[in-house]
């Protein structure tokens, strides 16, 4: 499997430990950046290298501090699992070059993978990752004449005390609630638990315990995957449940009622909190694939909005340069200006309990109040399975223009930024992309002003590219909502 080639996707390279991602690979990946660093000058080169809890994940960090050190770059290796976020931060509290993480994020336990972050510790931009690829091409590189050193770090603390410089303490402390976290067996646990029950909340942990299988399913904060923490939040009484995923760069959100939210929802209303709560100023930054109710909220208050491709490194440099307040996904990212230029679960979750203990209200209640102000907006995904000849074929019915109407609306608008996006009138639209993270996948977002009618445009867009079957099977696995 020597030959399989190191592809950066939408976050990261991945792959099925031993057949698509093989210790073969990432020598190669660690090769390729270790010469476009060597190719950017400047003396000097030190890596952050960390792991979350996925199998092997603490092995391949090891050997490949021993690596880097070995072509002159000093690794700084954190010793146990770390969040993608906090090694970001670790990369600019040590000033290191970037960083590499060994994680495949929200995949299922089979995956492993690996992120390269910048300087500024957000994703490393596509041009660098693809001068990364064009270097792992090449044969690996001998040791250096001198060989650098391992240094170990522990970044935990420094995270969590710049976090706090983000959140409102008085305002969790003024209303401490009961919350139950779920870091979903993953590398976020004890980090909500610390800056929650500091101010005095009442934390419950569930599945807090490391899992390289994750309990045997992905670790995904997805509606079917926190069933369980919604009847714990019932049973608890809490005001919230907070999940992340695999590596803590996603969120996932449970209201006291053990509904789950969208992150699109979320996202709508921390944005919202943040102008109208906090009194803050800035525009926002989002994916193709990302509710418009933040483009409502933005154009109410002023502010400008940028869309932009699927994945944080094209959301990261708005807040970087100070751009934009606020940026997010629906996948589950969120960051803020002032912070990294990388989504970070933890900062989500927290800040969704300060909205709560700021307004005293349900996360149901703050909805239903933006609905009637701006609209009511629901969003449906349909993750489907591909063949690589139907991905050959949808992309060429995509190409050759195959919509001009869904659900007897016409296409006022279409737009290729990533994938196919196709706006509606009357407000609704759709996106087709093929998946960055899993070649099999393809994507159908849409967004309209209620969830059966979502579901419906989202079902005739597959029929329409031959993938009605695969939507139908998608439908009667998912709950109620869920799809």
């Amino acid at each position: 499997m020597s030959d399989v080639p190191v592809r950066f996707g939408t976050d990261g390279w991945r792959g099925v430990l031993g057949e698509d991602f093989t210790w073969a690979g990432v020598e190669r990946a660690l090769s390729g950046i270790a010469a476009y660093l060597e190719g950017l000058g400047g003396g000097e080169r030190a890596l952050v290298v960390a792991c979350d809890c996925r199998f092997m994940g603490q092995r391949l960090a090891r050997r490949a501090a021993e690596l880097l050190a070995s072509w002159g770059i000093t690794a700084l290796l954190a010793p146990r699992p770390l969040p993608s976020p906090v090694a970001g931060f670790a990369v600019r509290h040590w000033r290191a070059s970037g960083a590499v993480v060994f994680t495949a994020s929200h995949n299922p336990p089979e995956y492993q993978g690996l992120k390269f972050l910048g300087p500024g510790g957000g994703p490393a931009p596509p041009e660098v990752t693809r001068a990364v690829e064009e270097a792992a091409s090449r044969p690996v590189r001998p040791p250096a004449a001198s060989s650098a050193g391992t240094l170990t770090i522990n970044p935990a603390r420094p995270y969590l005390d710049h976090v706090r410089t983000l959140l409102g303490l008085t305002v969790l402390a003024s209303r401490p609630a009961a919350v139950v976290v779920d870091p979903m067996h993953g590398a976020g646990r004890g980090y909500l638990e610390r800056l929650l029950g500091d101010v005095g909340w009442r934390v419950v942990s569930v599945r807090a315990r490391p899992d390289p299988l994750f309990g045997g399913m992905p670790p995904d904060p997805a509606p079917a995957a926190l069933a369980r923490l919604g009847e714990r939040v019932k049973t608890e009484g809490a005001v919230l449940g907070l999940a992340l995923d695999g590596d803590a760069d996603r969120f996932g959100v449970v209201d006291s009622d053990g509904r789950w939210q969208s992150p699109n929802r979320i996202l709508g209303l921390l944005y919202l909190y943040l102008l109208r709560g906090r009194r803050l100023k800035g525009g926002v930054a989002r994916t193709v694939a990302t509710t418009h109710r933040l483009d409502d909220i933005a154009r109410a208050e002023g502010q400008p909005v940028v869309e932009t491709p699927v994945g944080f490194k094209y959301l990261g440099p708005y807040l970087e340069r100070g751009d934009a307040l606020f940026a997010g996904e629906e996948s589950g990212g969120m960051s803020l200006r002032g912070h990294l230029p990388a989504k970070d679960g933890v900062l989500a979750c927290a800040l969704a309990a300060e909205m709560v203990a700021a307004a005293g209200r349900s996360l149901e209640q703050l909805s239903a109040e933006a609905d009637r102000e701006f609209g009511p907006r629901e969003s449906v995904r349909l993750d489907l399975p591909l063949r690589q000849v139907d991905r050959t074929a949808v992309a060429h019915l995509l190409d050759a223009g195959a919509f001009d109407r869904l659900g007897g609306r016409p296409v006022v608008s279409r737009d290729t930024t990533d994938g196919w996006k196709f706006r509606l009138e009357g407000g609704a639209w759709f996106l087709v992309r093929l998946s960055g993270t899993e070649s099999r996948v393809v994507r159908i977002y849409v967004e309209a002003e209620s969830e059966g009618e979502a579901r419906r445009l989202a079902e005739e867009a597959a029929r329409l590219l031959g993938l009605g079957q695969a939507a139908g099977a998608a439908r009667r696995q998912a709950g109620p909502g869920t799809y």
